[in-house]
């Protein structure tokens, strides 16, 4: 029998967090460079810039200037120093992410081409730069009903090399990792549900489910995350933390997921027993 979710469905309309993973892009910069302000004040409106067009809404205590274009702020600013090449790649990082977020996809590919790997010294700065082929080639197609099955094993298998990378990280103490982790390993899993939806049969189908579901939740997901998610604790926080995000993410892969795995016979198993009864049933 399967479990009431009229709430964890209405839940997945949080899907929007999916899109907000440019947010996630943050900027350390050493104090004293003369630059540090503008680049600041860059990032804040791009920031809000990203979010309010995603949500509708800022919710990070800034909102970019009438007339001001976060993305033309960004190219002002190279052009005038071009002798801070760190700096520079990984503003060129944030432009391709929003670019991206504006279906903008041959000027997101040109920024992250202008990003030189050398120059990049954040993590997230790297783990975006090694996947912006396969970021330019889903957000292209995601929508896509005809998406390249061969193309989307090599971004799967890519996406998966980073996050786990990314995954190893934070479980070091890196914890600055976890919310781009995050966010590219749910879209690693909606591309994975993507694959299953299109499985030529049962076994692969429930196969491709469970490993998208489980290796999600192994990278991402502690317990209390699964207790939260499946109690609905994960939304009694209005603030909106990494925890509340990550949460938030993992509700539309769980609803895709029980859609998929609704006629299958035996069901996927799943590690985590909340993941269990919140795609299967008790």
């Amino acid at each position: 029998m399967q479990p009431n979710h009229s709430n964890f469905a209405i839940r997945s309309t949080r899907r929007v967090w999916t899109g907000v993973f440019a947010l996630l892009v943050a900027m350390f910069l050493a104090s004293g460079c003369a630059s540090t302000r503008q680049v600041r004040e860059i990032v804040a409106n791009s920031n809000a810039s990203a979010l309010q067009a995603t949500l509708g809404v800022s919710d990070f205590g800034s909102r970019p200037p009438p007339g001001v274009d976060p993305i033309q702020a960004i190219d002002i600013f190279i052009s005038g120093h071009t002798n801070q090449p760190k700096t520079v790649a990984a503003l060129r990082i944030r432009q391709a992410m929003l670019l991206l977020g504006q279906k903008r996809f041959n000027l997101a590919e040109a920024a992250f081409n202008e990003a030189r790997p050398e120059h990049l010294v954040s993590a997230r700065d790297i783990a975006l730069k090694r996947l912006a082929g396969d970021l330019v080639w889903y957000h292209r197609n995601s929508t896509n009903s005809s998406l390249d099955s061969a193309r989307a094993e090599t971004a799967l298998a890519a996406f998966f090399s980073v996050t786990s990378d990314l995954a190893a990280s934070v479980r070091q103490g890196a914890v600055e990792n976890e919310e781009v982790r995050d966010r590219l390993s749910e879209i690693r899993t909606q591309l994975a549900l993507t694959l299953a939806k299109r499985a030529p049969t049962d076994e692969l189908r429930r196969q491709r489910i469970e490993e998208a579901i489980n290796t999600h939740a192994s990278n991402c997901l502690s317990a209390a995350d699964t207790a939260a998610i499946r109690s609905e604790a994960a939304w009694s926080d209005p603030a909106i933390t990494a925890a509340i995000k990550r949460r938030a993410g993992a509700v539309t892969p769980i609803a895709e997921a029980r859609r998929l795995s609704a006629d299958l016979n035996p069901k996927p198993r799943f590690q985590s027993p909340d993941l269990q009864f919140l795609i299967t049933g008790p």
